[in-house]
Order: structure tokens, then C-alpha cells, then sequence
């Protein structure tokens, strides 16, 4: 999964507005969100926890969570935003980080109002940053689909399908 989370807080209000928007999502999955202080590598405790995310029937899901007291603002950095692999958080598969994205804001000033926006993308967790080539061949009239794939767990067992449409609005 990948998309964009934009941060936006108020310094009458105090308040954080946390809108994300993923595509890529499995259909109908449901995601854990959260801030969490330090960078994607080694993120440290949830700062803020942030609605569940919950992806259409084309992976697609857009939420918001509104925070109240959020005193000082965005940070110029020592934030992260991760969603997690879901759909609670009982065990390490479903803590499992599968997009997150570091937040810099350049202008941290605790009496401006400020936006930023973050991109969510690969994580360094197994499994999900994964890439590849799919070569497929008309083979005596039948379909050959070959996959070759690197970044995934060591003995690790994965579905593979095609789908109609495109990556952002699989059918």
C-alpha cells in the first residue's frame, strides 16, 4: 500500500488534523493507525493512536482522526505515521507495519498554524518491500505467467492472482 497522510493543526485550537488517504490496500481489510515517536526504522512508542483504516472493495480508504491537545504543534521532525498489517493488534503479524512515512515540517513554529503533507510507502518490515517482474507468454495457447520477486521472508508463502483493472482500482 502507499498514500499520503496530510497533518494540518491549529494553534487556537490545539487540535491535529490527521486525514489519510491509501490505495493498494487488500478489499474490505481493516488497518491500525497510529503516530508514533522516532522514524520508520525503529519507530518508538504510539503518540497518538488514529482512526482504524478501512479499505473499500478496491483497496482504496481515505480516514480522518481529529486530536485534541496537541500543544506544540507539528514537530520538525521525530514523528512517523504507521498503518499497520490489522486488523487488530494481538499478535506481531497483525502489528506488522506495512506503509509508513516520516514527518519534517520546516516551519515548527508553536504560534502558525501549520500543514504538512507525508508520503506513506514501503516499510522495512519482511514482506513489504517487495518488488518484481511478472513476465507473462502465450505458450501453445495457454497462459505462462512467471514471477520473479525479491525482498520477501525467507520461507515465507504468498498468493499470487491477476486482477482486472490497476493497481490503484483492482477489480
Amino acid at each position: 500500500p502507499s498514500g499520503v497522510v496530510d497533518l494540518t493543526w491549529s494553534p487556537k485550537s490545539k487540535e491535529l488534523s490527521v486525514k489519510a488517504s491509501l490505495i493498494g490496500l487488500a478489499p474490505k481489510s481493516v488497518h491500525p493507525a497510529h503516530i508514533h515517536v522516532g522514524p520508520c526504522r525503529g519507530t518508538g512508542k504510539v503518540l497518538y493512536p488514529l482512526h482504524e483504516i478501512a479499505a473499500d472493495e478496491k483497496g482504496a480508504a481515505t480516514e480522518t482522526t481529529t486530536i485534541a491537545d496537541v500543544v506544540d504543534g507539528i514537530p520538525s521532525s521525530g514523528w512517523s505515521i504507521n498503518v499497520h498489517n490489522g486488523p487488530a493488534l494481538a499478535t506481531s503479524d497483525q502489528y506488522l507495519p506495512i506503509a509508513c512515512g516520516e514527518v519534517t515540517n520546516p516551519h515548527a513554529v508553536t504560534d502558525v498554524a501549520q500543514s504538512v503533507r507525508v508520503w506513506l510507502g514501503d516499510t522495512f518490515s519482511p514482506n513489504q518491500a517487495v518488488s518484481g517482474t511478472v513476465q507473462m507468454n502465450n505458450v501453445a495457447g495457454k497462459l505462462e505467467v512467471i514471477i520473479i520477486v525479491t525482498g520477501l521472508a525467507s520461507k515465507s508463502v504468498h498468493a499470487a492472482h491477476i486482477h482486472e483493472g490497476s493497481c490503484a482500482r483492482q477489480g
